[in-house]
Formats: C-alpha cells, sequence, structure tokens
C-alpha cells in the first residue's frame, strides 16, 4: 500500500505538456500538513512514501519529509522529480542518508534541444543528466526515468531509451 503527497504546486521548469500547469499557481504545501499527511499514511498501513509535485525536490522541507518517513518505518521512500537539484553537491546525498530509496527522474528528450523546449529551461537536460548519473554512481536509490511522450520528443525515443541504458538505467516509465 503506498501513500502519494503532493508537497509543491510549483515547478523550476515549465514543461509545454503539463497537464498540472494550471494548478502551479506558486503553492507550497504548509510542513506541518506534509507531516501529518505522511504519518496518518504509515497509521494506515501504508508501507510506500511517494513525495511528488510540481517539483517536490524545491520544498524547503524536503530532506525532512524524507527522515520522517524513514523513521516513521516506510519500506520505500520515493520522489518523482525532474532531478535538477540532484545535481548540486551534497543535496543527493542529503536525501540519500535522509532515507531516499527510490528517485523517479521525469526525463522528456533524448538531447537537451529537445528536452529543454519541452520543459521550458535552457540547461535544464544537463542538470538533469548529471543529476540521475549521480544517483546512479551512488548506487544506493533505485533509478528510473518517466517519460511523458508527445510529438515533440516521440522520434527521438529509441535514442532517448538506448542513451539512458546506455548509463545504467534499467526501468522506464512511458
Amino acid at each position: 500500500r503506498l501513500i502519494h503527497i503532493i508537497t509543491i504546486e510549483t515547478s523550476n521548469n515549465r514543461c509545454t505538456f503539463c497537464l498540472d500547469s494550471a494548478a502551479h499557481n506558486g503553492t507550497y504545501m504548509a510542513r506541518r500538513y506534509i507531516r501529518s499527511q505522511i504519518i496518518e499514511g504509515r497509521n494506515s498501513g501504508a508501507t510506500r512514501l511517494i513525495l511528488s509535485g510540481g517539483e517536490p525536490t524545491i520544498h524547503p522541507s524536503f530532506v525532512e519529509f524524507i527522515k520522517l518517513g524513514n523513521q516513521l518505518g516506510y519500506s520505500k521512500v520515493q520522489t518523482v522529480t525532474n532531478g535538477r537539484m540532484f545535481s548540486y553537491p551534497g543535496f543527493l546525498q542529503e536525501c540519500v542518508d535522509a532515507g531516499l530509496s527510490e528517485i523517479t527522474f521525469s526525463i522528456h528528450g533524448h538531447n537537451a534541444k529537445v528536452h529543454d523546449a519541452l520543459v521550458g529551461v535552457k540547461g535544464a537536460f544537463v542538470e538533469e543528466v548529471e543529476g540521475l548519473k549521480m544517483a546512479l554512481a551512488d548506487g544506493r536509490p533505485i533509478v528510473n526515468v518517466d517519460v511523458c511522450l508527445n510529438r515533440g520528443n516521440i522520434k527521438g525515443l529509441p535514442e532517448l531509451l538506448d542513451n539512458f541504458i546506455e548509463i545504467g538505467v534499467r526501468e522506464f516509465d512511458l
């Protein structure tokens, strides 16, 4: 059983295909509210905690939420993220040390030109791939890639899969 918690209603990307863009109003869910949801989930028998958003890693209490999930005994603490924050020195380490056990990276292009156009941020691809490579090199978290297929990236899908398989990704959600 799992509990999926939206921690934030904003992102550091501006994806052209985002289904939640209307909900991206800049709101950071209250720390107290998220903590209560994490506790309530565990008390009701959930064993897997998923932290998502918007972009959950930019919530100022993100690491605290991971620690709480780990302390409460969730067998898996996962995040669904664009992964840009994991390219910053020390952030990935802090999250994994706190108990983050699975990272689903949302990557939507086989190269920077396609990906950055789809997510609306120049340089996002480089940051995201760096974060993913660092997570793979760490070896502790499960690492997978989520791709939202659309007209802008479908032709590059075989290359995207080949590129990420080559660097060690073994699970994809399309």
